[in-house]
């Protein structure tokens, strides 16, 4: 009698290269598990889950902090009023948004778009570092403290780490403030365009 085949989980995915080679399927996985995932109490109040967008062949990977009220309407990152920032900027480099990856550490929206506790970071960050492994870019862009703070485990204030390359598991890393710095505080627009400049002389190092 044969010997029934083992449902293709996300462990299983991720573990077991022959369960399945497809990054969108990993991607597919992973993101019906955080649909329902109720590690933190964030889920308590979760209207919908923020996964992820983009392509999952993106040379570049922003990681920004946590949905805001925008995000959860649409059901993507940097939604809304910062939208139109972030395209602008992606723009300005050459890039369109279908052809990068947007992330948040967090993937559920805290109430009042408050900024996510420690222990929420800790218990999501699992999802984030999955989608870094699966989607492998060349260059990461971590906008914000939370995502600053969560992938490099640095502390401090953005403005005294970003300018330089830092790494996560062998990935560049560039920090800069997050656009909704930006749309509150105009003239931080600048440092952020810096920063995309420094980015994309990282990347044409580092292709090939």
């Amino acid at each position: 009698m044969a010997q029934p085949v083992p449902p293709v989980t996300l462990d299983r995915l991720l573990t077991e290269p022959s369960a399945s080679g497809d990054k969108p399927a990993l991607l597919e996985a992973m993101a019906r598990e955080t649909s329902v995932c109720t590690r933190c109490p964030l889920s308590l109040t979760r209207h919908r889950g923020v996964f992820g967008a983009g392509s999952h062949d993106a040379q570049v990977f922003l990681v920004g902090d946590f949905p805001k009220e925008e995000d959860e309407l649409s059901g993507e990152p940097f939604s809304g009023d910062l939208q139109e920032l972030l395209n602008g900027m992606l723009g300005a480099c050459g890039w369109q948004r279908r052809q990068v990856y947007l992330a948040n550490v967090v993937k559920c929206r805290p109430s009042g778009d408050r900024q996510p506790r420690g222990e929420e970071v800790s218990q999501c960050q699992g999802y984030l570092f999955g989608q870094l492994e699966i989607v492998r870019p060349r260059l990461i862009l971590a906008m914000g403290k939370v995502a600053m703070d969560c992938l490099l485990g640095c502390g401090g204030q953005v403005g005294a780490v970003r300018g330089r390359t830092h790494a996560w598991r062998g990935i560049p890393v560039v920090v800069s403030y997050h656009p909704a710095y930006c749309l509150r505080t105009p003239a931080s627009k600048r440092a952020v365009w810096e920063d995309l400049l420094f980015a994309m002389k990282i990347l044409e190092k580092n292709t090939p």
